[in-house]
């Protein structure tokens, strides 16, 4: 099991997210390999969503987002793409050239929207949803732990070791 959480500040919007259980899918039951993760969203008094211990994403799903987000960062997605889970909860779109023509590519050259769709224990799926916007920089940081999560990256890596030592990657 992966002990390390990320916790990334989204505009006053605590994004928390541990992947408890990885391993590469396999071809034959990609839908049926579920991770065991940890998903919250949590600001001051008025948001306090979890989902603990859920089956919120497939292994073939978390290689999915890691890669269309790699995809994003290296400018390889041209036009506005929207990544869809297994589960219906999470649905995120990725925008390229997000705004204008940037040869610099700062943070805002590309761009994700995070929309997180309810659920409830007694109703199940609900119609009430959220949507967070996240910069280059916080994309980099989701990638950054996918990649982790994946052995794409190890500990040692200078980028990892950074996020450890700013608190956005987590020992627990």
């Amino acid at each position: 099991m992966l002990d390390k959480s990320l916790n990334i500040n989204l505009s006053g919007i605590i994004f928390y997210l541990k992947i408890k259980k990885y391993y590469r899918s396999s071809a034959e039951n990609w839908d049926w390999e579920f991770s065991d993760v940890d998903f919250c969203l949590k600001s001051d008094d008025w948001l306090n969503y979890e989902l603990l211990n859920s089956s919120l994403l497939l292994m073939s799903d978390i290689e999915y987002l890691r890669d269309n987000l790699k995809a994003l960062i290296n400018g390889e997605i041209k036009t506005e793409t929207v990544l869809y889970f297994f589960e219906p909860v999470l649905k995120f779109v990725l925008y390229s050239d997000y705004c204008g023509t940037d040869e610099d590519y700062d943070d805002r050259s590309v761009a994700m929207d995070m929309q997180v769709i309810f659920w409830d224990e007694e109703e199940g799926l609900t119609n009430n949803m959220i949507s967070i916007y996240w910069s280059r920089s916080k994309i980099i940081m989701l990638l950054n732990y996918l990649e982790l999560v994946t052995n794409e990256k190890s500990i040692n890596n200078v980028h990892i070791k950074k996020l450890i030592e700013e608190g956005i990657i987590c020992e627990e």
